[in-house]
């Protein structure tokens, strides 16, 4: 799975703490982070890394969606209220009724 270097910290979570819950309730294996370089430059943080996940194909699904969730909260820290609003609808996922 890809994911946005800028918000590998969140899916490890403060000691490790969030990436143990999404192992738990997902049900995989393992889920392999990208290693850190110390010689070379650090990835940008809209760059794209690997993060592995072993195990079973449902838990593999689950921990996706775990670990989505946790990237769409990251990226819409940086989004206008406007755009977010637009995206919700645009997807779905909120009802295009004003509030």
């Amino acid at each position: 799975m890809e994911v946005f270097y800028g918000c590998t910290g969140k899916i490890i979570g403060p000691k490790g703490a969030k990436i143990q819950e999404i192992k738990k309730s997902s049900g995989v294996t393992d889920i392999k982070m990208p290693a850190k370089s110390e010689d070379g430059p650090r990835p940008k943080a809209r760059e794209l890394v690997n993060v592995t996940i072993i195990g079973k194909g449902r838990a593999i699904a689950t921990a996706k969606t775990l670990i989505q969730a946790v990237i769409d909260e990251w990226v819409g820290l940086f989004l206008p209220i406007h755009l977010m609003k637009f995206i919700l609808i645009w997807t779905g996922q909120r009802s295009s009724t004003p509030s």
